[in-house]
Parts: C-alpha cells; sequence; structure tokens
C-alpha cells in the first residue's frame, strides 16, 4: 500500500512539475533532412550554458516559463543532485521547433571529471553553440571542449553571455553590444537584420515589454550596425573568393543582401573557416537568445552537412543506421539506450519487415520501445527518422558506442562486424578509491547497482585487488566518485563506504619478453592427465622516453593477438581449430590475463601499455575455461615480472589564470617559482592587459593543495583547470598514493 502510495505521489508530482513549466512534448514529424538540426551547447562550466538552454527552451515555445539554475527548477538539470549542486553532470536531450525547422539539442556539462559526458554527445552532433563568459573570455574547460568538437569536425557559433557584467572585451560579431558614455550595458545591435534591443534586467520576466526593433536611421546606434555589417562582408571577402566576387557590383557594401551574407556565413561555418558569434545575457535579457537561433537554423549544418568520415555507412544492404551515444536508466523502463540516426528510419519490431540488430555483438533485438526525449520525459513514438535523436528501451546487451543496424533480407546469418560505426573513447581514470557494500545482505543490491553505473558511465571502472579482495574504483576525479556516491545513496539507498582517494598510477612494462606457463588439473585422472601449456610474448605498446599521450592507444587491455609459432605445424592447426569452435576459451584467456593487468608486480598498480600475444597453446585431455584462465593469468604475471616494470604517474595539463587586481598584477614569477617546486614544466605564459595565463604540465600528484597555495600568493586572483595530458615515468620515491 505504502509503495504504491509513494508511487502514486511521485507521479504526481513529476506531473506537476511539467505541467507548471507547460513542457511542449508533441512535434510534428520532419522528413525534410534540411529541416534538422542536431547541435549541443557546450562551454567552460559557470558559462551559462544551462541558462541559455532554459531561454532557447522558452523562445521556441517549448515551455511556458524559464526555468533558474538557483532555484532548480531547469528542465535539462533532473537529477536531484543537479539542482541542488547548480552544476549539470549528465548531458539531456530535448527538441524544439524553430521557423518550420526541428531543433535536437542536447546540454553537454562543463567540469572537467564529466568530460566523457560532452565526448560522447559531440560523437553524434552536426555543430555546436560555444557558450563564453564575456567577462572571463576563452577559459580553460572552453579549450578543451573546442578541441573535442574539432576532433569531430563540428562547426560552431559563439554566444558571448554575461555582457552585463564589467570587465567586458569583445571580438567583432553577427550581434553587437552597445554601450552608453558611463560604458554601461544599453542593450544589443543585430547587424545583420538592423534591429536594436533595449537591455534592461526585469527582460528575463515573460512579460517584459522590450522587444527587437528597427534601428532609427541616421542614429549613432545606426552607425554602428552598418559598420558591423561592413565588417562581417569585408571578413567574408577575405576567405571566400566567390562572395568577393558576388559584392563587387556593390559600391556601397551596405546595399549588400541580407541573404547573400546569410549564404556565405553559412558556407563558411560549415567548411570551418570562420564561427559567427552573438552576445547577450541569457539570464537577465531572455530575448537576447533569439539571434542564437536563427543563427542555429541559418548557419549550422544540417544532418546530410555533417562530413565526418566515420558516420558513413555505403553499404547498399544497410537500410539504417545509427550509434549509441549514451547509457542511463529508469525505475520504469529499464536501461535507456540514447540513439542518433545517420541512415534511414527504424519502426516499432511490431510494424518493421526488418530485424535490428547490434552490430558490434551481432545479436537481434526483438522487444524495444522508442521515445523522444524532453530531458528525462520520455513520448513514446512509433518511428524515428533519419537524423534525429530518439530513446530505445529493451536492447539486449547494449552499451556506449554500439551501432544498430536494419539490412534487407540478403544478409541473414551473416556477421555485421564490419558495419560497427567508429566507437566512442573513454579517457584513462586517474583517481581510485576502495568502494565496499554497506552490509553482506545487501552485496548482490550493491553489484547490480554498481554495474548499471559503470555502464552509463563508461569512464567509471571497477576491479578487484588480488590480495585483499576489495574493490577499487577508478574514475576521473574527486566530484565524480562524490556524484556516484550520492547516486547509490539516493537512488539505490545504499550508504556505501568509499575509501581514501588515491592518484591511479600505473605499471607498464619497458621491454619485450616470453614466458611459458603450465598447468594441470590437480582433479583429473591419474592415466588421463589434462594439462594446458600457454606461451605468451609481450612488448610495451608505446615505447616512450618522455611523455605517453592519452592518444596514443594507451589504455584499458582489449584483449590478446594470436601469433602462434611451432616447429610442429601440427601444433598450430590444433590450436587453432579449438580455438575457432571454441569461442568461450579464448575469452577465458583474455579474462585470465586482465586479472593478472589488475595487480603489478612491482608495486600492486594497475598494469597498462601493455600488447600481449599468444605464441603458443598446447593442451592434453578436456579443456577447463577455467583452468584455461588461470593459466593465463599466472603467464602473464610470470611474464611481467620478467620485464622491467616502469611506475607511470598521470600526467595533466595545468592552466593557471592571473586576472589583475585594483593595484595591477600579483608577482607571476611567485606563481611559476611554485609550480616548478612541483615538478611542473612551462610551456608558455601569455600576458595580456587584464589577464595572464600560464600553460604548463605537471604531475597530477602535485596538485594536491595546489589551489589553497595559489590563492594565498596571488591574494585571491589566481585560479587553475586541468586536463589529462597523459603519462609519464617517476621514480618509486616520488609515489605519493594518497591525497
Amino acid at each position: 500500500m505504502s509503495l504504491m502510495f509513494y508511487s502514486s505521489l511521485f507521479l504526481v508530482k513529476t506531473l506537476n512539475y511539467y505541467s507548471k513549466r507547460g513542457l511542449k512534448t508533441r512535434l510534428p514529424l520532419i522528413a525534410e533532412l534540411d529541416k534538422i538540426r542536431n547541435i549541443g551547447i557546450i562551454a567552460h562550466i559557470d558559462s551559462g550554458k544551462t541558462t541559455l538552454t532554459e531561454q532557447l527552451l522558452y523562445q521556441t515555445g517549448s515551455t511556458q516559463s524559464v526555468g533558474l539554475v538557483d532555484e532548480g527548477s531547469t528542465i535539462t538539470d533532473f537529477m536531484e543532485i543537479e539542482r541542488e549542486r547548480g552544476i549539470t553532470i549528465q548531458s539531456a536531450s530535448i527538441s524544439s521547433l524553430w521557423k518550420n525547422h526541428r531543433i535536437n539539442l542536447i546540454d553537454t556539462p562543463g567540469h572537467v571529471d564529466f568530460t566523457v559526458e560532452v565526448e560522447r554527445s559531440l560523437r553524434v552532433l552536426d555543430g555546436v553553440v560555444t557558450v563564453l563568459d564575456a567577462s572571463a573570455g576563452v577559459q580553460a574547460q572552453t579549450l578543451t571542449v573546442w578541441r573535442q568538437a574539432n576532433k569531430f569536425s563540428l562547426p560552431s557559433i559563439f554566444f558571448v553571455n554575461k555582457m552585463d557584467k564589467p570587465c567586458v572585451d569583445l571580438i567583432i560579431p553577427i550581434v553587437l553590444p552597445f554601450f552608453n558614455k558611463d560604458g554601461h550595458l544599453e542593450g544589443f545591435i543585430d547587424v545583420l537584420n538592423n534591429l536594436f534591443l533595449k537591455f534592461t534586467r526585469e527582460n528575463r520576466l515573460q512579460n517584459n515589454s522590450s522587444e527587437w526593433i528597427q534601428i532609427e536611421k541616421n542614429s549613432q546606434i545606426e552607425h554602428i550596425s552598418f559598420s558591423g555589417f561592413e565588417d562581417i562582408c569585408l571578413n567574408l571577402a577575405d576567405i571566400d573568393s566567390e562572395f568577393e566576387k558576388e559584392i563587387i557590383k556593390y559600391p556601397n557594401l551596405r546595399n549588400i543582401p541580407k541573404e547573400m551574407v546569410i549564404k556565405a556565413l553559412r558556407r563558411n561555418l560549415i567548411s570551418r573557416k570562420l564561427s559567427p558569434l552573438a552576445c547577450g545575457s541569457a539570464l537577465h535579457c531572455s530575448l537576447s537568445v533569439l539571434p542564437v537561433l536563427d543563427m542555429i537554423v541559418d548557419f549550422l549544418p544540417n544532418p546530410t552537412e555533417n562530413d565526418y568520415k566515420n558516420n558513413k555507412i555505403d553499404d547498399e544492404i544497410i537500410e539504417s543506421c545509427g550509434i549509441v551515444f549514451k547509457v542511463s536508466h529508469d525505475t520504469k523502463e529499464g536501461q535507456l539506450n540514447y540513439v542518433r540516426l545517420f541512415k534511414g528510419d527504424i519502426e516499432l519490431p511490431s510494424v518493421s519487415k526488418y530485424t535490428l540488430i547490434n552490430a558490434n555483438t551481432d545479436e537481434r533485438q526483438n522487444n524495444y520501445k522508442i521515445f523522444t526525449p524532453f530531458s528525462d520525459y520520455l513520448q513514446p513514438i512509433d518511428k524515428v527518422k533519419n537524423g534525429n535523436i530518439a530513446v530505445f528501451t529493451g536492447l539486449n546487451n547494449t552499451k556506449t558506442g554500439d551501432t544498430l543496424i536494419i539490412c534487407d533480407s540478403s544478409c541473414k546469418n551473416k556477421s555485421f562486424a564490419r558495419f560497427a560505426l567508429e566507437g566512442i573513447n573513454s579517457p584513462s581514470p586517474v583517481f581510485s578509491c576502495t568502494i565496499e557494500s554497506p552490509t553482506l545482505a545487501s552485496e548482490q543490491k550493491f553489484l547490480k547497482a554498481l554495474s548499471e553505473l559503470l555502464v552509463e558511465d563508461p569512464s567509471l571502472r571497477i576491479r578487484e585487488d588480488s590480495n585483499t579482495g576489495q574493490k577499487i574504483l577508478e574514475g576521473m576525479g574527486e566530484l565524480q566518485i562524490e556524484v556516484l556516491r550520492e547516486r547509490l545513496l539516493r537512488e539505490y539507498k545504499l550508504d556505501v563506504f568509499i575509501g581514501p582517494i588515491r592518484i591511479g598510477y600505473r605499471e607498464s612494462p619497458t621491454k619485450p619478453v616470453e614466458h611459458t606457463e603450465i598447468i594441470e588439473d590437480s582433479l583429473s585422472q591419474k592415466l588421463h592427465r589434462s594439462w594446458i601449456s600457454l606461451k605468451f610474448y609481450i612488448e610495451p605498446i608505446t615505447k616512450y622516453d618522455n611523455i605517453i599521450s592519452v592518444e596514443n592507444g594507451f589504455g584499458v587491455f582489449t584483449g590478446i593477438e594470436l601469433s602462434l609459432e611451432s616447429e610442429n605445424t601440427e601444433e598450430i592447426e590444433s590450436a587453432n581449430e579449438v580455438l575457432s569452435k571454441r569461442p568461450e576459451l579464448l575469452k577465458a584467456v583474455n579474462d585470465g590475463c586482465s586479472v593478472a593487468l589488475f595487480n603489478g608486480p612491482k608495486m600492486g598498480f594497475a598494469v597498462t601499455n601493455v600488447k600481449v600475444f599468444l605464441k603458443s597453446f598446447t593442451f592434453s585431455g578436456r579443456i577447463q575455461p577455467t583452468l584455461l584462465s588461470a593459466c593465463a593469468s599466472r603467464c602473464l604475471s610470470g611474464a611481467l615480472r620478467k620485464s622491467a616494470i616502469n611506475i607511470l604517474e598521470p600526467l595533466m595539463q595545468i592552466e593557471v589564470t592571473i586576472v589583475a587586481g585594483i593595484s595591477g598584477f600579483p608577482d607571476v614569477d611567485n606563481i611559476l617559482h611554485e609550480l616548478s617546486k612541483r615538478r611542473a614544466r612551462v610551456i608558455s605564459v601569455d600576458s595580456q592587459s587584464k589577464t595572464s595565463i600560464i600553460t604548463a604540465s605537471i604531475p597530477l600528484s602535485e596538485t594536491i593543495g595546489l589551489s589553497k597555495i595559489l590563492r594565498t600568493i596571488s591574494s585571491g586572483l589566481a585560479s587553475f583547470n586541468l586536463e589529462q595530458k597523459g603519462y609519464q615515468s617517476v621514480d618509486v620515491e616520488n609515489v605519493h598514493i594518497n591525497i
């Protein structure tokens, strides 16, 4: 009875919440691909991404009021912990309509601990809106997400937010700010449409009286508007010879048709030669975000214009194709698989004449539902059309990065691995801690909850210490691990024990070695002894002198490579035959290797940067997978003991930002001295009029307590951001395990 009561109460609260916000969840199907925009909002933390998203939803009519981060009333920050902390932790997808275009929008986190959320969202988008804080400029995480967007060749438009804050420097944008003689913000000038919006802080209320109006002729504002329009035309002519030829016929640049300029801006943005920029104040001036919507529709590419090569499947037998870019869980629907379609449509299994297949696992999916996501609200649909984003439930053995396909009847009983799209990479974790179930009775519930949360966040990993039997949780940062603990408590009612946070050191072999291991089955009969013999050859993936970059394939063990050698050809043929007929044996070998790699031979850290080759596999009697797994584990452990092992420490790129105070800059030399004491290598020092930025590489262990010291020696004028750079060798005396 109580369960029904609380379930009903939760349902009523949810309905009241969405009713209060007036969330519009029924959108018409748009068949034309050129009318679809898949875009993301990316930025440094606290730049105003979620506030901008709220305003965009309100201006498109998707909501009837604007949610506020401080009040915990935003649509896309739907988790309790997000609303309490005022930060975005999980990416959220939501769709809206603007000028007969469907905009599928993803709001992403800004905190460095949740970089993987940004990465997997960008993997399926066609363009981005990069938000900048006007008073802070380009910050460390801004550069990180910008590099991630460049990785997938995504064009970007910019929105300079918080224009009402002081200390604003600005480049020439599509929308210009207008300041009075005292330097106070008066409003915004849309130079493409020659419109002006008067700024007052009350404009964020939906019943405000201000609106975009035509600019008065011969006014100061018109002069600024025309000057900005001419700058856009001249900048375009510098990079676009076609546009340059077209505008020669216009002696007065002000007479160039707006449509011609928009067409040229779109063409050059898609080829990533430029990035249009607008400015405004998403929190205090609701209508200042309207140009962003127009820029999304007018400038950003549609699904057919995304030139990222790894999204293309040209094979004619593939009718439909999409990639799972995110996984979450719902108490009612189970696992939620967020899918972006790159080819064809997908219908419900009850009406589709073809079968949906997971190309990575070759598994048919026969019992799934389809939804359009509106943040955490799911609207059931019968079909998802090409180019759109949808949520699939009921999929078996599906994870982030898997490819879903539908093929014609000619591809029955075939392997589909060759059709799998490029997956989504997760960074190597740099922090670890022990994690334990609160009671023995809750152990199974604890393991199930952990498995679900690890499927949701691929940058989290779990392993078991072979000496103590404790479970070791690995992640990207303290906040990420703290959020995991909070979610286990709130969503699963598990008050788990989390041990001290530790630095995620690694062990790595430095030279190639071979090792042979033989193991017997002690339970087999004396006359028919069962035994297994394995020979491994190992070598480091990256032969390093200084730094191993995280982009060099450094990280998770993906499996052994077969390289069988023997003077006896019958042995090789026998091994190949049994491994091909019994795939579970190869899995047993890989499982055994994974166990051996959990704990290195030198200091017990996880082993990485290693490639394992199977050189010999001989046996007698019946082959037990458990025995084979144990043999593989012993063989790899023996090989690692023979190899000279190096300890690797996580290396970060640090950007220290120092702002000028009333009395000028703090002494930058003191900050450089502090960094050098912590084994940092300075890459550059960029000094400007109001800020100075120090870029350096620094071991993660040396950043502990750095924030407090930098604030002290800079009188609170210095802050820093970290990004994972790679790993480097470290002497044992410099290993500091606990934070």
